[in-house]
């Protein structure tokens, strides 16, 4: 598998991987999805408690990512100083806890193909030649540059 085919596939399992009942407690909480603990927290950060609960019972994540999206309380700023925190946690809980998605991301570059989110995404789509290049990435690939932190600890603590 190219790199570039590894780092498409990696990207998949961030938020679309189901992961074991036994290993989705972290943080306190079961968790069947690693996008399901982000909006889970989003949602508690902003005091939405009653959402945060609907999130919990939620088993698809396109409807866990849309309900988190509708926050009457939403703070961007308040959000972007957060983000990052939540994000680790969930990746660190996710691929530490998973030795197939560990070695995979102990091998590869990553970041999100996402033409249109330059905060989480590279800001260019998967078929867009420059995504190969890490150097003509439009976005800050937020998912991609806390992956690699995660990767970075992972391999450290092997």
């Amino acid at each position: 598998m190219t790199s570039f085919a590894r780092w498409q596939h990696l990207t998949q399992h961030i938020i679309n991987r189901q992961v074991a009942a036994s290993d989705s407690n972290f943080a306190g909480l079961w968790h069947i999805f690693s996008l399901q603990y982000i909006c889970y927290k989003k949602a508690s950060l902003f005091d939405s408690h009653d959402v945060a609960k609907e999130i919990l019972s939620m088993s698809d994540p396109k409807f866990m990512n849309r309900r988190a999206s509708r926050l009457t309380n939403f703070n961007a700023k308040m959000w972007e100083v957060n983000v990052g925190e939540i994000l680790t946690t969930a990746l660190d809980a996710k691929f530490s806890r998973n030795d197939d998605l560990k070695d995979e991301l102990l091998s590869t570059t990553v970041g999100e193909a996402c033409s249109h989110d330059l905060l989480f995404g590279i800001g260019l789509s998967r078929y867009n030649p420059n995504a190969e290049d890490t150097s003509r990435w439009r976005g800050f690939s937020l998912h991609g540059n806390i992956l690699m932190e995660v990767r970075n600890t992972l391999a450290n603590n092997a």
